[in-house]
């Protein structure tokens, strides 16, 4: 049954088009994306979360990061006449919600990615009745309807980092186009993110440009608001410095869309354990300690972990007792995340394993869900 946090948003959902199958009203053409006014965490804090933010709580949480260790930038403590500048050259650079556009780039590699001022301009509807309503105008994971959602808080699109990265770019966490697009056809299980694989491409195809967009516009933001808060950048061209981020920024996301590290073939659990997939288990249990897994999924499946993503916030880790993964059950989707980790969540790779310890660990960690497949020694230690 949902808890009593998510009664408001099941009742909203309607009134504020989560899921509607066709498109909604584009943005007035008067709205103006405002620049941020919330903290840029410069330094996580010093001890890992207790837990979760609750109830849309992310200032109250972003306040106590000093007293923990953290510095912050509180960019509305910026000169006005500063703010006003950046501002002017974000919207030169990016436009406004009902006319968004990237101005500096090469247009074929624009396009590719679905930045085409067109492509753009047409999903603006599209992003406001599907997505903004969780994610917010700029892409913060502020819309109202976000605050009802667990776990809290959703994507925030603007630090140009992503959980589900396959290609190129996997270190740093941007993905490919299609990863995204995968994110929309499938949904991601354990979230409130639902699949949207009735929509039609050519609209899901916008709304991922429009994601990449928004991040592509809060990288170059924060860059912009980091250099105003330092004195000694008093007097930078902040036209010319804003198209050099943004340029910086799209070379990123252009080398993400190259193929990734070939995959670790991982053979399908078999329908009954055999000795031989026991003895892999066995592997697998002693390489989850030694490769530094225990570290932060604690306790195997016995409790729930925090710990800071990139952006400072509480990120949950994955408690392997739950069936559900991020990626979905594909065995090389998880090989992928172990021997080269999720930079989003700050999960470090493993890039001394070999291919057969991988798949030991992959057939350990799936099997965690399920501790009766497991062998009984290994369940035994599991469960203590």
């Amino acid at each position: 049954m949902p808890s009593r946090r998510l009664f408001p948003f099941l009742l909203l959902a309607p009134l504020l088009g989560c899921g509607r199958p066709t498109p909604g009203d584009p943005y007035d053409p008067a709205w103006r994306y405002p620049l941020r006014p919330d903290p840029v965490v410069l330094k996580a804090a010093d001890t890992h979360p207790a837990g979760p933010i609750l109830d849309g709580d992310r200032d109250g949480y972003l306040a106590g990061l000093p007293a923990r260790g953290g510095r912050l930038l509180d960019p509305t403590a910026l000169p006005a006449d500063t703010r006003q500048r950046l501002t002017e050259v974000l919207d030169d650079l990016f436009g406004t919600p009902a006319e968004p556009k990237v101005a500096v780039g090469d247009p074929t590699q624009l396009a590719a990615l679905a930045l085409d001022a067109d492509t753009l301009k047409a999903s603006s509807g599209g992003y406001r009745m599907r997505c903004g309503t969780c994610h917010g105008l700029t892409g913060d994971g502020r819309g109202a309807a976000g605050l009802y959602l667990v776990p809290q808080p959703p994507r925030d699109f603007r630090h140009g980092q992503f959980k589900r990265a396959g290609g190129a770019g996997i270190a740093s966490g941007k993905p490919r186009f299609d990863d995204l697009m995968r994110v929309l056809n499938e949904g991601v299980p354990g979230t409130m993110m639902t699949a949207f694989s009735p929509v039609p491409e050519a609209t899901r195809r916008g709304l991922v440009g429009t994601v990449i967009h928004l991040s592509v516009r809060g990288e170059v933001e924060q860059e912009l608001l980091k250099q105003a808060a330092d004195p000694d950048e008093s007097a930078t061209d902040w036209a010319a410095e804003g198209k050099r981020l943004t340029m910086a920024v799209l070379r990123k996301w252009a080398a993400a869309q190259a193929d990734g590290p070939p995959p670790i073939a991982v053979p399908d659990r078999p329908e009954a354990p055999t000795p031989e997939y026991h003895e892999s288990l066995r592997r697998g249990f002693k390489l989850f300690a030694t490769a530094g897994c225990l570290s932060c999924h604690e306790g195997y499946t016995r409790r729930n972990v925090y710990r800071s993503d990139p952006s400072g916030l509480p990120n949950g880790v994955r408690n392997l007792g739950h069936p559900e993964r991020r990626w979905g059950p594909d065995g090389a989707d998880t090989a992928r995340q172990i021997r080269h980790g999720i930079a989003a969540a700050n999960m470090p790779g493993s890039p001394g394993l070999s291919d057969a310890e991988v798949v030991d660990l992959v057939n350990f960690v799936r099997e965690l869900a399920y501790p009766k497949r497991l062998p009984d020694d290994v369940r035994a230690a599991v469960e203590q």
